[in-house]
This record gives structure tokens, sequence and C-alpha cells, in this order.
């Protein structure tokens, strides 16, 4: 998340010794092709509030290096996780362990003590495997909504349909955490338009993700998408091409001057030429 050349105004009278002529290639009877006259698809651009809208230049791709940066650091990233993941599934699992069933040696063979003992540890059991059930299936009821919503933020990348989502998601990715990403999956009615104008506008997504409570976080969250709007503008117009004037035959340029031009190249001395441009800037003046 390209600055437009302004064509407007009195264009200045060019050096002798750097003359060109900016034009459009003429096409034969001087019309214009029909395929020049179609216009391309109309861009979506998204803004946040009264924030302007990300100008052309931000809406062009990354350099080559920045995408091959960004992939290296999703990567990183992504064994990171992994690697949080694993550690706290041993943990679990760790903490989940059953307590040591009693034996009778433990009770130093006293049967009445050992039965009492072993009472209490299978009461106490069957609750910690009831409770780390319903936990589980909690979970798994969790990870099964997250992955729908994330199906359908997947999805909605297609319906957007912008060029440089992977740029703007990236940006998001870089600046907020794991859990903050998550919520926007989560919580937000459109996840993807919100990745999408966080990313294209930097500075909301590093206020947003200064706020480290969840619960405030989402509603930040919240309050920003209600303010999130999406509208249409045309693509910038192809730059015009710049042709050296070399012959007489060159569009804009008067039979005179053609005739200097091709009489400079072909002897190499341009001091007519030079003599004739003074003489213009002389007469307009």
């Amino acid at each position: 998340m390209n600055v437009q050349a302004d064509t407007e105004g009195a264009t200045p009278a060019p050096d002798a010794e750097d003359q060109v002529i900016d034009q459009e290639t003429p096409t034969e009877g001087g019309e214009t092709p029909p395929e020049a006259a179609e216009t391309e698809p109309e861009q979506l651009v998204v803004s946040i509030g009264d924030d302007p809208p990300p100008s052309d230049e931000d809406t062009n791709s990354a350099p080559e290096w920045v995408r091959e940066l960004r992939k290296e650091n999703r990567e990183k990233a992504k064994r990171i996780r992994e690697l949080e993941e694993a550690a706290a599934k041993r943990e679990t699992q760790s903490q989940a362990t059953d307590d040591k069933k009693p034996t009778l040696a433990d009770c130093e063979y006293d049967e009445e003590a050992f039965e009492q003992k072993l009472t209490e540890w299978t009461a106490k059991n069957a609750a910690k495997k009831e409770a780390q059930a319903k936990e589980e299936a909690a979970q798994r009821a969790a990870q099964e909504q997250y992955a729908a919503k994330y199906r359908g933020y997947e999805e909605g990348k297609a319906k957007l349909q912008v060029s440089d989502f992977e740029e703007a998601e990236d940006v998001v990715k870089t600046t907020l955490n794991v859990t903050q990403q998550g919520i926007i999956v989560h919580a937000a009615d459109n996840p993807t338009l919100v990745a999408y104008a966080l990313g294209k506008n930097p500075a909301k997504a590093k206020e947003l993700a200064a706020i480290s409570d969840p619960i405030l976080f989402a509603k930040a969250l919240v309050k920003l998408e209600a303010q999130v709007k999406t509208t249409t503008r045309k693509p910038a117009p192809p730059a015009e091409t710049s042709v050296r004037g070399s012959s007489p035959a060159s569009l804009g340029a008067d039979a005179e001057l053609g005739r200097l031009e091709a009489e400079a190249d072909r002897t190499g001395d341009r001091s007519k030429v030079v003599a004739y441009h003074r003489q213009q800037k002389q007469k307009a003046a």
C-alpha cells in the first residue's frame, strides 16, 4: 500500500540538444483504434473514516525483494507458531497425566486405608477426565467455528478483486500479533475487507496493534469496521510515449524544423537547429 505526470499547462520550449516530442503513436488515417477507446475495469479503493484513500502509487505491487523478504518473514512466523503450539501441547499433556494410582504398598499394606485412597482416587480421576473431555469438546467446537470463519476470509479474497491483497495482508501480519489477527477473522463481519483496509492504512494498523487487551481490541475493531468505506476509481491512463523528432514526418514539428533535423542527423552539425530554436523563442517573446 504512481505519481501521475502533470500534463496540463503550457509545454516549455525544448532544448535544442535534447529535442523530444510527447505524442501518441498515430494510426493509419489518424484515428485512434477502437481498442484504445476501451477502458480498463475500475479499481476498488478502501479507506477508513475520513482518511484519504491510498494513491495510485500506494496500490502498486511491492518490489520483488520486498515480496521475498515478506515471504521469509511469514515462513519464520509460521515456524515459531508451530514450535509454540508443540510446546503448549506437551505442557497440556503433562498436566493431564493422571495422578498415580495408590497401591497396597503405598498404604503399608493397610487394606482399609488402601480401599479409602483407591475410592478417592477413582472419584477424583473420573471428575478430572470428565472436565478434560468437556474442555476438549469446547476446543473442537471453537476450532471448527474458527475454521469456518477462516474459510470465509479466504473466499473473500477472490470476491474483493484487488491486485495487491497479499501486500496489504503482509502489513497486517507483520504489525498485529497472532491473537489480534485471529480476532479479526473471528469477530469482524467482513474480515477480508477489514484486513485489506488495515494493510492499506499502516498507521491505523499500528494504532490497533497497540491494544493488548483482547476484549478492548475487539471493541476497537468493531468500531473501526463501521468506518471502512469502499469506492471505485478508474485506473491511471498509460504514460504518453516520447518520440525524438528526427524527420519532417514527426507529429507537431513544422516542415522547416523537420528539414533542419534531418540535415543535422545527416551532417552531425546542429548549429542550424540551434539557431532555428533561438529564432522561434525570440518570436514567441
